[in-house]
């Protein structure tokens, strides 16, 4: 049981997947997506593994031969040899015993210098080009439900890496046979390619805890029509403080992983500024009650 999904994004594309397996008796914890074509700095490709585990990862082997000529492959010959390879397994040892009802889901994004990137998904032994986002595996449905609402198509490789987390974080929640860890690779529209550090998902996983409920509030807030216009707008700067609060340990996260770049498209002061600055109690949003009568309080700011 598993959860990979692919978004392509103006400047690159996001792989991501859980890492729970079962099988017949316990579970186990496994990575899910399989990087190939280090021998070349021209290409590369990631691929994630659902379905059948074993025979996921057999049909990878079998590219191989591909990134081992002197020339880097083209991205046709890249998915030429991807088609190659899931026939192989389907035809040898799939097909041969169709009873036992394994089945193989591969999402490969591949990078060729000079053509750029290109997302595809498997169905049996056939290739499918993903023009936005797509999601395999048995939480497949529920993440393509998140993502047809919150994709956008001008979306850049960090706002992707952001929705990734969410989805997984979703499904994971909702018992869909999906859990263990988040596993996120990126590969740039240049080639570069580069895994989410643990310690940023758990940071991105956290702040997005704290806006569950400052969006319940936010949607409350703003329908409360007992409230003068006077009233609403504190409450909007109210907000807006929690959501610079929230926002900044991802920053801090995204610096650590950037190494102190000059690129990062975000005013650091400005988020320490807003962690440093106090939330007059008086400011608070007003706490909503639960089912059980008792108040839900925002999120702590600390």
């Amino acid at each position: 049981m598993t959860l990979v999904a692919g978004i392509v994004c103006a400047d690159g594309l996001v792989l991501c997947s859980d890492t729970e397996l079962t099988g017949n008796t316990q579970k186990g914890n496994r990575a899910k997506i399989f990087t190939i074509g280090h021998c070349h700095e021209d290409c590369l490709i990631a691929i994630g593994v659902a379905g059948d585990y074993d025979f996921g990862k057999a049909a990878i082997q079998y590219m191989g031969p591909v990134f081992g000529e002197p020339e880097a492959p083209s991205l046709e010959n890249m998915r030429s040899a991807l088609s190659d390879a899931v026939t192989d397994v389907y035809t040898n040892h799939i097909y041969p015993n169709k009873l036992n009802q394994r089945d193989i889901y591969l999402m490969a994004a591949m990078w060729r210098q000079g053509e750029g990137v290109s997302l595809i998904k498997t169905s049996e032994t056939a290739l499918i080009h993903v023009e936005r986002y797509e999601a395999i595996g048995t939480g497949g449905e529920l993440a393509e439900y998140i993502l047809k609402r919150m994709y956008a198509d001008d979306m850049r490789l960090d706002q992707a890496v952001a929705l990734a987390i969410h989805v997984l974080r979703e499904v994971k929640e909702r018992g869909q046979g999906v859990g263990g860890e988040t596993h996120i690779s990126v590969i740039s529209n240049d080639g570069r390619l580069f895994e989410v550090l643990p310690e940023q998902v758990a940071e991105y996983e956290a702040s997005m805890c704290g806006l569950d409920t400052i969006w319940q509030q936010t949607f409350y807030h703003c329908f409360d029509l007992t409230r003068s216009d006077a009233q609403y707008k504190k409450g909007c700067e109210v907000i807006g403080r929690y959501l610079k609060r929230l926002r900044g340990p991802m920053v801090k996260a995204e610096v650590k992983r950037r190494n102190g770049s000059p690129t990062i498209p975000f005013d650091q002061d400005e988020v320490v500024r807003a962690e440093d600055a106090p939330i007059e109690e008086a400011d608070r949003p007003i706490p909503q009650r639960s089912k059980r009568g008792r108040k839900r309080q925002p999120p702590s700011p600390e």
